[in-house]
């Protein structure tokens, strides 16, 4: 080797060393405590030299980082989201990060709510990318509902298309049916004809031989309403126009009927308190099409905070058939079908197949049709402040309402209601006032 040889290589050498001497110089300008020195120090592969100045410098050795190490690999993301100091948390996310423990970084982010989290900037210096994958999943699950729901509502639109069809060529039918009438009519008033009188004119006028009205009607005097100033309680027909031939209607000791028709075991309050009101209904939504007698239900509108009453006048409006579905914050789920939607916001309309359900009570009653026994007077209403239900109640826009007092009970107002049912819609077992929490539209075909 000459000389110019050995220079090159010592310059070489120099020039390698000074290049490693500023990257030692740039890593440690960021560690500036024994929390940092620790916290690089849990890394697989650190130089050297920077191992050796950093233990040196702040008391550090291998079995103190081991330890180090180790403790933090103990703990769990569900304990580590509930520590009270930031240091800390960043030192778990970092340890976390040079062991490689990728399971537990995407727990600790999908444990988290962006929003309201108090160590989110930590996770987005660390962890943004993890944050970006958990935003595009839930962004894809919204979409797939989204998708689903389409599906759905496209269905109903196609249904209802073939029913407006079906309607026309009967309307059609009908009308043609009705101009042979007329036409028949015509040629009738054209053609002279006698009548043969078979009536007496007492036989006409509604007497017997004795000249005595002929009545059917019961005029007994209703002692009862005497002694308790309430009317004497009739046994009313519960037959709704969809029930089948081979339906019963049983009535108990006490004049109120039992179940009839379809019906389907309620959920336990203790979990359904738990759950989105969202959750609930698509897991019952097949049995509400059935309890409704329908073929297809779709949620068309969940009410949250930011929605008025309004909005669910105006998500309904158009609705041949619907269901509104109401949870109290004490846990309650009961709803109410309607045929009938009003025209007009704050105007009530009568409906003669309305009927109440409940979703999950307290006495696990099943789920099963109350139908509505007033068809002559106001049923169902929305205003711009509440929502109005014939017997049972009103819910405001201030998420609270009232069920009504019972000085007439609810099984005077809606059929098959056991005593146990009675009490779900109770002012005497319950407070007369209460808080809801959600409120959801089913749109049914």
């Amino acid at each position: 080797m000459d000389i110019n040889q050995a220079l090159q290589l010592i310059t070489k050498k120099i020039t390698s060393h000074e290049i490693l001497m500023k990257e030692v110089i740039m890593e440690l300008t960021h560690i500036s405590t024994q929390l940092d020195a620790v916290n690089y120090l849990t890394q697989p592969t650190v130089r050297e030299p920077i191992k050796k100045i950093l233990m040196e410098q702040f008391s550090l050795n291998d079995e103190i980082v081991t330890q180090y190490s180790k403790q933090f690999n103990q703990i769990i993301p569900e304990q580590a989201i509930h520590f009270d100091d930031v240091a800390q948390f960043e030192s778990y996310v970092i340890v976390m990060i040079n062991n490689q423990n990728n399971p537990y970084l995407e727990k600790l982010v999908e444990l988290v709510d962006p929003s309201s989290f108090k160590y989110i900037d930590v996770l987005k210096k660390y962890c943004y990318d993890k944050i970006l994958m958990k935003q595009n999943k839930d962004l894809s699950n919204k979409n797939d509902k989204l998708v689903a729901k389409i599906a759905v509502i496209e269905s109903l639109l196609k249904d209802a298309n073939s029913e407006i069809k079906t309607l026309q060529t009967e309307n059609n039918s009908l009308k043609c049916s009705l101009q042979n009438l007329e036409n028949k009519i015509s040629d009738l008033s054209r053609t002279p004809t006698s009548v043969k009188k078979v009536l007496t004119e007492n036989q006409q006028l509604g007497y017997n031989e004795s000249k005595t009205p002929q009545n059917n009607v019961n005029n007994s005097m209703d002692v009862f309403s005497t002694f308790f100033k309430k009317p004497m309680l009739q046994k009313y027909s519960t037959k709704s126009s969809s029930s089948s031939d081979e339906e019963t209607d049983q009535m108990t000791l006490d004049g109120r009927s039992v179940s009839l028709g379809f019906s389907f075991p309620s959920l336990p309050m203790e979990e359904t308190i738990k759950m989105k009101i969202d959750d609930i209904v698509e897991q019952v939504m097949s049995d509400l099409v059935k309890l409704a007698g329908c073929k297809q239900g779709a949620m068309v509108m969940a009410v949250k905070k930011s929605k008025t009453l309004t909005d669910v006048f105006n998500a309904t409006k158009g609705c041949q058939k619907f269901m509104m579905i109401y949870q109290l914050n004490s846990g309650e789920l009961f709803g109410t079908y309607h045929s009938v939607h009003p025209n007009t916001l704050g105007v009530a309309v009568q409906d003669k197949h309305m009927f109440a359900f409940t979703i999950s009570n307290p006495f696990n009653v099943p789920t099963q049709k109350y139908n509505w026994l007033r068809p002559d007077e106001d049923a169902f209403k929305i205003s711009e402040t509440e929502v109005f239900i014939g017997g049972l109640g009103v819910f405001t826009d201030k998420r609270n309402g009232y069920i009504y007092d019972e000085n007439e009970p609810v099984d005077l107002y809606y059929s098959d209601m056991p005593i146990q049912a009675r009490k779900i819609f109770s002012t005497r077992l319950a407070p007369k006032k209460f808080t809801w929490k959600e409120m959801v539209v089913v749109k049914l075909v």
